[in-house]
């Protein structure tokens, strides 16, 4: 019986952790980095990144920057592990040990 608790325990916090969540953190688009800090954690910003594209460039085009860092963003989305990457890394190098598969941004 024991066994089959910790079973159905690992087995909700795996579906718990492919479901996407909301998080709220600070973004930095640079030349070679598009980062997500979210709980004073950087995780590479995977996904559909592409969301963030126009809030960007108006940021760049103010700033007359190409470095940019955005505070209080929201998004919607999936935090990935070397685990599910085939023990890689993720950006660059693979110097990141975590994702977020951006899905949308609320």
């Amino acid at each position: 019986m024991a066994a089959y608790i910790l079973l159905a325990a690992a087995c909700s916090q795996k579906v718990q952790a492919d479901a996407a969540q909301q998080m709220k953190g600070s973004v930095h688009f640079s030349f070679e980095r598009a980062e997500f800090v979210y709980q004073n954690q950087a995780y590479y910003l995977a996904g559909n990144s592409r969301l963030l594209v126009d809030e960007v460039s108006r940021v760049r085009a103010g700033q007359n920057a190409y470095n940019v860092t955005l505070n209080d963003v929201c998004i919607n989305g999936r935090i990935l592990t070397k685990a599910q990457n085939n023990g890689n890394g993720f950006g660059p190098l693979g110097r990141y040990n975590q994702a977020v598969a951006v899905e949308s941004l609320c």
